[in-house]
């Protein structure tokens, strides 16, 4: 483990990014043995944001809400989101559309890394740039499925990482998670042209997936995302 931070931080250093001396390498919720939570929960986290993302999506060729309902029924996914995403869910497509729309690229980077972890070939970046353009169109449109057939064929095709590949990865987060605090904050620790909140903001919530998959039993809001 010594190794992979020495190389997490050399690289990150070249990237322009500043990381706090002393981070710890064993963190009480991941442990020094890295263990993947069930890929069951992995997937429906995914699944589920997926179609949270179908839902609020009011574009007029989106899927109809009859098969976007039968998706989240047919793999019970409302149990694989949080209180708050579900109050989503109990609004209008239109009404949520209109509340909670811009706050759906963020989910996006959680559906990055989760994808990753169960074997899309694009390893999660951290240059802090939001996925978009043709890249979020072959992840979210083409990789991640639309409906329950979609669904059950993608079931098929998982190919689960290796933890200790998922865990040297999230170690690399980890560390330029604190950089970004740190610039958040005010200090120089990140590369010049890189927005600590809006960049930031997607090593956030790549790291929290990663951090959260790593973290068996414990609830996506109460992942630990400290640094």
């Amino acid at each position: 483990m010594n190794e992979v931070r020495a190389e997490n931080l050399k690289y990150l250093l070249e990237q322009g990014f500043v990381v706090a001396g002393g981070l710890p390498l064993v963190r009480s919720d991941i442990g020094e043995s890295p263990t993947l939570r069930p890929v069951g929960e992995i997937f429906g986290r995914l699944l589920a944001l997926k179609a949270l993302w179908l839902w609020v999506d009011d574009h007029p060729d989106a899927e109809p809400t009859a098969t976007v309902s039968e998706m989240l029924e047919f793999y019970k996914l409302q149990s694989f989101l949080t209180a708050d995403e579900n109050e989503i869910l109990s609004l209008s497509r239109e009404e949520a559309c209109q509340q909670y729309g811009h706050l759906m690229g963020w989910k996006n980077e959680n559906c990055w890394a989760l994808a990753w972890v169960l074997g899309f070939s694009d390893k999660p970046s951290v240059d802090g740039v939001m996925v978009g353009g043709d890249f979020g169109r072959r992840l979210m449109l083409d990789w991640l499925p639309d409906n329950a057939v979609q669904c059950a064929t993608l079931s098929e095709d998982i190919k689960l990482r290796d933890p200790v590949e998922v865990h040297n990865l999230e170690d690399l987060f980890y560390c330029a998670h604190n950089a970004v605090r740190s610039a958040q904050q005010g200090s120089e620790t990140v590369p010049p042209e890189f927005d600590p909140v809006l960049n930031g903001g997607c090593i956030h919530e790549r790291r929290h997936a990663l951090t959260w998959v790593l973290s068996p039993g414990v609830e996506w809001d109460d992942t630990d995302l400290s640094t």
